[in-house]
């Protein structure tokens, strides 16, 4: 991704970007998830669970000069919700994000 809008959208989780690793569900057959974000915009996504502007399952997501504002969820990780993997985040900032528990 790099310089894109996204804004108000809503989801159970990852109400604006949702990244995970797919498979059959063995564990040797997986495909590695990858994510680079430059240079965006995730504002106003509400997701009714966890991530209200990203959550991240099994994956890797290098976000970078970027803004995650005034996302909200009912759960956990109103920015950002980590289920699993690794975010390498540099030069972004993280501004009036909610989370109902965290």
């Amino acid at each position: 991704f790099d310089q894109c809008t996204i804004i108000n959208n809503t989801a159970a989780n990852g109400a604006g970007i949702a990244v995970q690793t797919l498979g059959d569900g063995r564990s040797d057959d997986h495909i590695a998830g990858a994510v680079t974000i430059n240079g965006s915009l995730l504002e106003n996504n509400i997701a009714t669970n966890n991530g209200g502007g990203m959550h991240i399952n099994s994956a890797t997501v290098f976000l970078r000069q970027s803004l995650v504002r005034s996302n909200q969820v009912g759960e956990n990780g109103g920015g950002v919700f980590l289920d699993a993997g690794s975010l390498q985040s540099a030069e972004t900032h993280y501004i009036g994000n909610i989370g109902a528990k965290g």
